[in-house]
């Protein structure tokens, strides 16, 4: 856990250049942890929906939510943190799915 909480400490740079290099341990580093955060800040948005869609919701929108990121990575400029942009993809895509399954 800790050579894993070493290993993010990287500067934003240094991150977009190793995926834009599509190094593997780069993709298999960043999906364990952004799944992590994006998961949970995507179930605290749905905590008014019963347990069970909230979790199914959350998992699919968090999976989603990463492959935008890899498919807009070159769209990242670098003047912002990359975790940042990367949770506000996610709560783009959630919201986005919400109100296509939500009637108002």
């Amino acid at each position: 856990m800790a050579a894993e909480v070493a290993t993010w400490v990287r500067t934003n740079q240094e991150w977009v250049q190793s995926l834009r290099e599509q190094q593997t341990e780069s993709y298999e580093m960043l999906w364990r942890y952004l799944y992590k955060v994006t998961y949970n800040l995507c179930t605290r948005r749905l905590a008014d929906l019963p347990i069970e869609c909230q979790l199914a919701l959350a998992e699919e929108c968090a999976q989603e939510a990463l492959v935008q990121v890899w498919r807009k990575l070159d769209t990242y400029r670098g003047d912002g943190p990359f975790l940042g942009w990367v949770t506000r993809i996610a709560v783009n895509k959630l919201r986005d799915r919400l109100r296509h399954e939500r009637p108002w």
